[in-house]
């Protein structure tokens, strides 16, 4: 009988111990901010385009990371005149779109 509960106790345990090996993933986590390039370390939206561009839209501007930096996007010609970046949106034909908190909406190309 003490023979039977250790086998199902050893058995039980191993189980246990296989299963927990197999499914621990690491996620590797890098935080950027402002020294790493990024416009304002508070974010409104973030998208990964069709190249694998992430477009992170902030209230100071709008930056792309290239998977090793950070680049701002100047606004042309003063067409947004506020740099709050509220939302972003990549269409069926990969043009980003830009929503400003004054509800007003640009292309990228």
């Amino acid at each position: 009988m003490l023979n039977k509960r250790f086998q199902t106790f050893l058995f039980i345990t191993l189980i246990i111990i296989s299963s927990k090996g197999e499914s621990a993933d690491y996620i590797k986590l890098t935080q950027f901010n402002t020294d790493d390039g990024l416009s304002q370390n508070s974010i409104n939206h973030i998208i990964q385009d069709n190249d694998g561009f992430l477009w992170i839209a902030t209230q100071q501007g709008l930056n792309r990371y290239d998977g090793y930096r950070i680049s701002t996007i100047d606004s042309p010609d003063g067409i947004l005149e506020n740099n709050s970046i509220e939302f972003l949106w990549e269409d069926s034909k990969g043009l980003i779109w830009i929503s400003t908190d004054t509800n007003k909406s640009f292309i990228l190309k």
